[in-house]
Formats: C-alpha cells, sequence, structure tokens
C-alpha cells in the first residue's frame, strides 16, 4: 500500500522487515501425500503451486512490459519474445 500510496521510503522500510527468502512446503506436502496415497491432494496441492507460480509470471511479465519499465514498445515487445 506505501507504493500505492506515493511512500517509496515507507515501502522500502516495509519490504525490508520481509524474510528475503521463504520456503514453500507444497511439494513436500505432496510428498508426503503421494507416500500415504493420497493422489488427489497431491495432484490439487501440486496444482494450486503451479497456479500461483504461473500468477507470479504473469505478474513479473506484466510488470517488465510496462511503458515505466521499459518505454520503448519495440524493445518491450522484444523482452517479451525472447
Amino acid at each position: 500500500m506505501a507504493v500505492a500510496d506515493d511512500e517509496p521510503d515507507r515501502a522500502e522500510q516495509l519490504l525490508k522487515e520481509l524474510p528475503e527468502y521463504n520456503t514453500d512446503p507444497a511439494m513436500f506436502w505432496a510428498q508426503l501425500y503421494l507416500k500415504r496415497g493420497e493422489r488427489v491432494k497431491a495432484l490439487k496441492t501440486v496444482q494450486y503451486r503451479l497456479f500461483v507460480l504461473v500468477g507470479q509470471t504473469q505478474s513479473c511479465l506484466i510488470t517488465m512490459i510496462s511503458e515505466k519499465m521499459e518505454p520503448h514498445v519495440e524493445r518491450a515487445l522484444e523482452i517479451c519474445e525472447s
């Protein structure tokens, strides 16, 4: 919200408070479910994780091609096509 409210210093402070790396246990859960023979739970866990990752990828791509990041439309298209 601080970024959206045009408070970059506050946004930086809040971002620095977040852990830099966090582990997502989804794949460990999926392996556990498979060992227990719970294939449907494992599949749903992996599907949800993939859904989240695709959403994050889409967000990154949209940010990369934004005019603020790359003001030259031709260059933005090159980035997307590579």
